[in-house]
């Protein structure tokens, strides 16, 4: 079976300190850099944790800038189809030791995607990987739905309604509530499932659970505490 990775694909860059002092120039720190780590982030992560399983291409906007080898040096051996657009995303992440002290995020939004013109290579499943800066559309979305493939979305925004017909929707339980607009998880679940066929909720330490209109199905977790849980829900939505 073929799976083909559409959506936000991202850098992932981490640094780490080992000590800090005061910061003669303003109030605030001065950390020293142990080290410097880049990984893959987004609809790239999830791509890649599925090419362990299965043949994977990944398709995506990437810019022309002193991201873009470091990227690519990161694929391995996944299949890329660039789509160049004028910013590569870069989520920057500083640690002190063990404790995430700031995020700093770089990245492009589309009003209009990229990818709505583009010529996606065949495959048995589409995999929507959307962090809601545009390139997965709703447009793209419907085109997906109609060419009879099994899609599955990893959602985010506020409208349920563009991932109508989708075949399998893995929000957590804060973006069911949000893309419902019900607080009431029950009541998430009855308005999520007259737009997609399927859902798997994540829940954190409650583990997930897998619904749709003729069956559920929970899997229970063993709850410890993660250094870092960033890429957590691309690795739930390659794994299922």
């Amino acid at each position: 079976m073929d799976y083909v990775v559409v959506g936000d694909v991202m850098l992932d860059k981490y640094i780490f300190t080992d000590s800090w002092r005061p910061c003669p120039e303003y109030t605030g720190f001065t950390y020293h850099v142990d080290r410097v780590e880049y990984h893959l982030g987004g609809a790239a992560n999830t791509a890649l944790s599925l090419s362990k399983l299965a043949d994977t291409t990944l398709i995506g906007g990437l810019g022309r800038d002193e991201y873009n080898e470091l990227f690519i040096n990161s694929l391995g051996s996944l299949i890329f189809d660039e789509v160049v657009i004028p910013k590569t995303t870069v989520k920057t992440r500083l640690f002190y030791k063990d404790t995430m002290m700031l995020r700093l995020d770089e990245e492009q939004t589309f009003d209009i995607s990229p990818l709505e013109k583009y010529d996606t290579p065949m495959s048995d499943v589409i995999i929507l990987s959307d962090y809601n800066k545009g390139m997965v559309s709703a447009e793209l979305v419907r085109q997906y739905v109609k060419s009879g493939r099994f899609v599955a979305a990893d959602p985010k925004g506020k409208s349920i309604e563009k991932y109508e017909g989708v075949d399998l929707l893995t929000p957590n339980l804060l973006e069911l509530k949000t893309l419902t607009g019900e607080s009431d998880y029950e009541k998430a679940l009855e308005v999520a499932l007259k737009y997609v066929r399927g859902l798997l909720v994540t829940k954190s330490e409650k583990g997930m659970e897998y619904v749709s209109k003729i069956c559920r199905h929970s899997v229970y977790s063993l709850v410890h505490n993660p250094e870092n849980v960033s890429g957590a829900g691309d690795l739930a939505l390659a794994g299922f």
